[in-house]
């Protein structure tokens, strides 16, 4: 295990990118949010998300959320009507998860059967910087009790 000391409201480069590196190794790692602690993956690394799954005590058929870095990635990932655009604009960076039809390139690992994603774009600078160093979305839930701290974690595969 990889722990990593990241100042909440400045993120170091060097430890983001370490972060990130990991994770697109298919890590887990947990994080500090807006809200509370994140335990999350890379979107696309379907071994680290069945490891989320496990960590959780979820069904592989329970919906997962992910965090975008922005409107226009998560337009990538969940069609937005017009009508949803304006209120997500008005919301969004923030402390809502935003349940939307899922779009072409949601990975079938995280697919529900309803064919929705939820969607979070977070005012955390840890959140964003990491997303941002991996290229894409994180899949990401709450940790479960007990487990997180005031640093953020990266559990190598």
């Amino acid at each position: 295990m990889l722990r990593l000391s990241v100042l909440v409201d400045h993120p170091q480069p060097r430890h983001i990118g370490r972060a990130a590196e990991v994770l697109l190794g298919g890590g887990v790692g947990i994080f500090p949010t807006d809200t509370t602690y994140g335990l999350g993956c890379d979107l696309y690394a379907k071994k680290a998300v069945e490891r989320v799954q496990r960590i959780k005590g979820i069904d592989r058929r329970h919906p997962m959320s992910f965090v975008c870095c922005d409107l226009s990635q998560a337009a990538r990932y969940a069609v937005i009507e017009d009508r949803n655009y304006r209120i997500l604009r008005h919301h969004l960076p923030g402390k809502y998860t935003f349940i939307l039809p899922a779009g072409r390139e949601v990975p079938r690992v995280v697919q529900s059967s309803v064919q929705t994603v939820g969607i979070r774009i977070r005012e955390s600078p840890v959140a964003l910087a990491l997303v941002q160093a991996v290229g894409g979305p994180l899949i990401s839930t709450t940790v479960p009790r007990g487990q997180g701290d005031e640093a953020a974690y990266v559990n190598d595969p």
